[in-house]
């Protein structure tokens, strides 16, 4: 997306969080603004969009329930989808296992985080995070719960996003995780934080994609993290 600083960024001066610096400076924001226009950098294409959300939703994922064979199938699709686009792993490993306790009680089972890596021109040793869960509920009396919005939409704009950035190379590193077991609790996200694949220090923000293929006004939300 095209972002015209003009004079809203008067300073020079970096932004932080806390007590902590995060690096990005106003003058990086400009440069940006200044050097990049939509025209000139492309559009990521609805059919592609499209295309992995149907997918990720199609009735042989079986709701992509943690734990389950639907869920192991999209799993094996987004670690080729990962593959194919040319994003690097992180820590030797494009699957990233955790345990998962589930929801009342029974047997521990296995989550996986996806990741890929699209490293940054400029500085590549500060990274955004770029999530979305691609669990859901899975099969419920009988019914599949495919979860189309929940999140097959999310996952599918990470992947085109992540494809759009190996074309158009990000200043910073860019983290594509794909979360699982978000349904049982953030599961996967509190894996991630946990066992860190790149220093959390390193990380300037994340910004997590969740339900964003249909509103009535064509609107999108951001939220900050304080209801958290």
């Amino acid at each position: 997306v095209a972002v015209d600083a003009g004079s809203a960024l008067p300073m020079a001066a970096p932004y932080t969080a806390g007590d902590r610096t995060l690096g990005i400076t106003r003058e990086d924001l400009r440069g940006v603004a200044q050097e990049d226009s939509l025209g000139a950098r492309g559009r990521i294409e609805r059919a592609a969009l499209l295309e992995a959300q149907r997918t990720l939703a199609h009735d042989s994922m079986e709701g992509r329930r943690t734990g389950t064979t639907g869920n192991e199938r999209a799993r094996r699709f987004l670690v080729e989808a990962f593959d194919r686009a040319g994003f690097q792993v992180v820590g030797g490993e494009r699957s990233h296992p955790f345990t998962v306790t589930p929801r009342g009680g029974g047997e521990p089972l296995e989550g996986m985080n996806i990741i890929g890596l699209v490293p940054g021109t400029v500085h590549p040793e500060r990274y955004l995070v770029v999530t979305a869960h691609y669990d859901h509920l899975g099969i419920r009396d009988g019914e599949i719960y495919n979860g189309a919005d929940d999140n097959a939409s999310g996952t599918a704009a990470i992947l085109n996003l992540g494809r759009w950035l190996r074309a158009n190379p990000p200043r910073h590193s860019v983290l594509l995780v794909a979360f699982d077991a978000e349904e049982m609790g953030l599961q996967g996200a509190r894996a991630f934080i946990a066992d860190p694949p790149v220093p959390l220090d390193r990380v300037v923000m994340n910004l997590n994609l969740d339900m964003v293929s249909r509103n009535e006004a064509d609107e999108l939300y951001a939220a900050g993290t304080y209801h958290y």
